[in-house]
């Protein structure tokens, strides 16, 4: 063999051999996941699927929904019934709930391995806000936010909506007192916007004694358009 095809012998072995290498790498590399070794939470108690162990209302509740998504309500249940042994107030509830949202608290109590602690558990969780949203320094204050910017309005709106027909009378209240025609506009349109649960307390205004409150009562009726105060109208 010549000095030249030994050569270009040489520089084809390299290159086989590096195609090779990388060929074998790259086969590793691409396995599919389905195909690869995986670990399994198959036989791990609740400790070992957390990542710490759960001191706080906060901690515990998080720990029975990650457990429950895992597929392991009977090891979250014994978080949830220290959650209820801890008496959680009404301000812990509320933070419960707006971090995890309601949806979270139903979905527990939708299942039927954690009942009936994850029942009492909702129940007090709707207590809770059922209390915030009808405290009454709560709604004067939503309802002097009608007043403010258009974002105050808005969330005073849907806020005051939570409360359901408590909401009605003061703002009617307001507007009996109120010698602003802005602000009377304001808290009118407000009331509109409450629609089906003020129909009841607006239906009731109706037979106020005070002329302006029957008054404004009709025309917020009329705006919200509910077919039962039709006959009333």
């Amino acid at each position: 063999m010549s000095f030249n095809n030994r050569i270009l012998a040489a520089f084809a072995l390299v290159i086989f051999c590096t195609l090779s290498t990388s060929s074998h790498v790259w086969s590793q590399e691409e396995i599919p996941p389905q195909l690869q070794k995986s670990a399994t939470i198959t036989g791990l108690s609740a400790d070992e699927l957390l990542l710490s162990k759960p001191e706080t209302p906060a901690q515990m509740l998080q720990a029975v929904i990650q457990l429950t998504g895992l597929g392991h309500a009977a090891s979250a249940k014994p978080y949830l019934e220290q959650l209820l042994k801890a008496n959680l107030d009404q301000e812990t509830l509320l933070a419960l709930r707006d971090e995890h949202g309601p949806a979270a608290f139903l979905s527990l109590a939708n299942n039927k391995a954690l009942q009936p602690e994850s029942i009492t558990l909702l129940n007090q969780m709707e207590a809770a806000f059922r209390a915030y949203a009808t405290d009454p320094a709560r709604i004067n204050k939503l309802i002097n936010d009608l007043s403010g910017s258009p974002t105050d309005r808005n969330i005073a709106i849907i806020q005051l909506k939570s409360a359901g027909s408590i909401v009605a009378p003061p703002i009617l209240k307001q507007l009996n007192v109120s010698e602003d025609p802005a602000k009377n506009d304001e808290l009118a349109f407000a009331l509109s916007q409450l629609g089906k649960p003020v129909v009841e307390p607006l239906i009731a205004a109706l037979r106020a004694p005070e002329n302006r409150v029957r008054k404004i009562a009709a025309e917020v009726l009329g705006d919200i358009a509910d077919p039962s105060a039709a006959l009333y109208l």
